[in-house]
């Protein structure tokens, strides 16, 4: 009796908030990820509720670390994504102290397949330079063949026309 095997692919978007510190009072909350696309997406999130004490915002996706030295700041577009990644963007904020209080979330960006028409269209072109390549090739030997027929006939005319 053979096995059966089954792939199971489950995706979620999902929240998680980490914090680092003992004060949740210097986190950010509502870390979210809107405006989703296979390359960008947007990050906003609600100021922690006393921003006193934070000298910037660190934020964090990807192989990104951007500082952000305005604390008002809620909102920061992210871009240069990869399509179909997950990524884990956190946003930190750091005291006065030089502590780090931490709010992550991750997200997915979005698949994006390659147009059908776009290899339709390099497909037809391919093939009318290879058809146009040919013939040039093709007529190029005809063009030879021609001349050669000529020289060889000019050669018999003028041997006819010697006797």
């Amino acid at each position: 009796m053979a096995e059966s095997y089954y792939v199971i692919v489950i995706i979620a978007l999902c929240t998680v908030s980490v914090v680092t510190s003992a004060n949740t009072d210097t986190a950010v909350t509502n870390l979210t990820i809107s405006q989703i696309t296979s390359s960008s997406a947007t990050v906003t999130w609600t100021l922690p509720s006393s921003t006193e004490n934070i000298t910037k915002f660190d934020l964090m996706y990807g192989s990104e670390n951007v500082d952000l030295d305005d604390v008002s700041t809620t909102s920061y577009a992210l871009s240069g994504l990869d399509h179909w990644m997950t990524y884990e963007v956190c946003v930190n904020s750091i005291m006065n102290d030089d502590s780090v209080v931490e709010s992550c979330t991750s997200f997915s960006t979005h698949y994006t397949p390659v147009n059908k028409l776009v290899f339709a269209a390099v497909g037809c072109a391919s093939f009318l330079i290879i058809m146009l390549v040919i013939s040039v090739v093709i007529e190029s030997r005809f063009q030879t063949k021609i001349e050669e027929e000529r020289n060889t006939k000019k050669k018999s005319t003028s041997k006819v026309g010697v006797m």
